[in-house]
């Protein structure tokens, strides 16, 4: 893996799962530092973490960690939703039975996970769910859209882990697109996985509100 790409890789995870906080300020220096590289493969890295939205310029050139915004996770989930929608019709004809073992499998550990309030995990393993119907969708183009969308929304999944809330409903809306798709009826799992991510989206958002109305994240918040 070339430095550069390894630098973006590692900052994007950083910023999904938190461990680079919302307005925190990212220098080259100090990045260049932690890499081991020169400044160059971490300024390419910052300008690709700027154009997936990761990341944001200040009118001095000043590199910080995008804040979350609430208008802004509502718009990335409608066209997820509109996308991974189209990529679980087109999965109906695609998916093996290895696939669909797995996905009970997913399931059934994400029921396991959310019991054990082991929730950052349970997250996880929807993913997994995900990924698997978009991996049979055979789209390449569509699957390449769907990266970045799921990547962005991931950011805002993770709060809802991070508050460490789940809701038993995900698990019934997951057996909900299985169901469809082992019946193989494209536009019932279509419309299943949309139904899904959209209200995934409403939990997420007022989830957002309250970690960004928690008194410690607002001071963290101003004080960066």
């Amino acid at each position: 893996m070339l430095l550069q790409e390894k630098a973006t890789s590692e900052l994007r995870q950083a910023i999904i799962f938190g461990t680079l906080k919302p307005g925190e300020k990212l220098s080259e220096p100090e990045l260049a530092q932690h890499f081991q590289t020169s400044r160059s493969p971490i300024r390419e890295a910052l300008v690709q973490l700027e154009q997936e939205g990761f990341v944001e310029r200040s009118s001095t050139g000043r590199v910080a960690v995008r804040a979350l915004n609430i208008e802004e996770a509502e718009q990335l989930f409608i066209v997820r939703a509109t996308l991974e929608g189209l990529a679980t019709r087109l999965a109906v004809e695609n998916l093996t039975r290895r696939d669909t073992q797995k996905l009970k499998s997913n399931i059934e550990g994400m029921q396991q996970a959310g019991a054990k309030r082991e929730f950052g995990e349970a997250l996880e393993l929807g993913a997994d769910f995900h990924r698997i119907i978009i991996e049979a969708c055979n789209n390449k183009p569509l699957q390449d859209c769907l990266v970045g969308f799921r990547a962005r929304t991931s950011r805002y999944r993770h709060i809802v882990a991070s508050l460490e809330e789940f809701s038993e409903q995900r698990i019934n809306e997951h057996n909900a697109i299985l169901a469809a798709l082992l019946t193989q009826s494209p536009q019932t799992a279509e419309q299943a996985m949309i139904n899904h991510i959209l209200v995934s989206s409403r939990e997420t958002i007022a989830a957002l509100k309250r970690y960004l109305e928690s008194p410690v994240i607002a001071k963290s918040l101003r004080n960066t």
